[in-house]
């Protein structure tokens, strides 16, 4: 066992996960990761050097027991674009509560959420409502069976997270491809704003999360993620077209805003700063680091 003990990574394989997955490495932690893939095949590129234990779901609570896990960290979920309801269920309520209960049974002292800036309850976001249905209703869930277990439950709320690793057709790679493609963007007006958080300070907020717990200190509920202040859409997207140095025409107000599109979302980061975590990566240096990354997987071809 290592000298900072063992976390348990749901999630691990994806974008926010593998950051944390690698941090935690980092700061002397032993990871176990949960996967639905074979073990010997799980562990993505930007993994595949760490010593990580990858671990099948269906033997998830089985490490549960062999294990004694100081937390938990559960950062799987379904989003729900094209699959079922009772998929979004299954795998944002029915999965973690049974982790969950198995963690709490087996001595683990700490289960970190995650859910996003999509479910505040100020904004009722009427798209993707299997998505944050089941997450709200996992909170709930959680918040309930941790207090009749003693182990503490917290949620990390994060806004917009971008950074290197991330998924092609997700918004910031999808344009930082297109511009160095010099593609046209279509756009909508881009008067949003977002909270733009970078993937490293999201990872150290997790940690920053286990070193607190293992202090003893008492910690909220529910703790949002980001800079604590947003930038519009609009101005993102010229500060990314500016960074490539991209001829790319950006079309703006060629795609229509959403009805009941959230207008400002922004974190609440008080609490978490009041445990001692802030975010180190500016926007200007976060998005360089990521077209940088995305430049360096593409090669020749930019």
């Amino acid at each position: 066992m290592s000298a900072s003990g063992k976390v348990f990574v749901t999630g691990a394989t994806g974008f926010v996960g593998s950051h944390v997955a690698r941090l935690l490495h980092g700061a002397g932690y032993d990871v176990f990761a949960m996967t639905r893939k074979s073990p010997d095949r799980a562990a993505p590129p930007q993994l595949e050097s760490l010593p990580i234990s990858w671990i099948h779901v269906e033997s998830a609570t089985d490490a549960m027991r062999r294990n004694s896990f100081d937390a938990v960290i559960h950062l799987a979920t379904e989003y729900g674009h094209q699959s079922r309801m009772a998929d979004c269920v299954n795998a944002n309520v029915s999965l973690p509560l049974t982790l969950l209960q198995a963690a709490a049974e087996n001595g683990c002292s700490l289960f970190i959420n995650t859910d996003s800036f999509f479910g505040k309850g100020a904004f009722a976001y009427p798209y993707m409502r299997p998505y944050t249905l089941s997450k709200q209703q996992f909170a709930q869930w959680g918040s309930y069976s941790a207090s009749q277990e003693s182990i503490q439950f917290v949620t990390l709320r994060l806004e917009h997270v971008y950074g290197e690793h991330d998924g092609k057709a997700k918004f910031v790679p999808s344009l930082i491809h297109k511009l160095l493609a010099s593609q046209n963007v279509p756009l909508t007006t881009g008067q949003q704003r977002r909270d733009f958080v970078h993937a490293q300070d999201v990872a150290n907020a997790y940690l920053t999360l286990l070193r607190t717990a293992r202090s003893g200190a008492s910690q909220p509920h529910e703790m949002e993620v980001g800079l604590g202040h947003s930038v519009s859409v609009k101005d993102f997207v010229e500060l990314a077209k500016s960074l490539t140095g991209s001829h790319s025409v950006l079309e703006f107000g060629a795609v229509p805003m959403r009805q009941h599109e959230i207008v400002d979302s922004h974190a609440n980061d008080a609490p978490l700063r009041n445990l001692g975590w802030s975010p180190q990566v500016m926007l200007h240096e976060g998005l360089s680091r990521t077209i940088a990354s995305i430049r360096s997987e593409l090669g020749s071809k930019v």
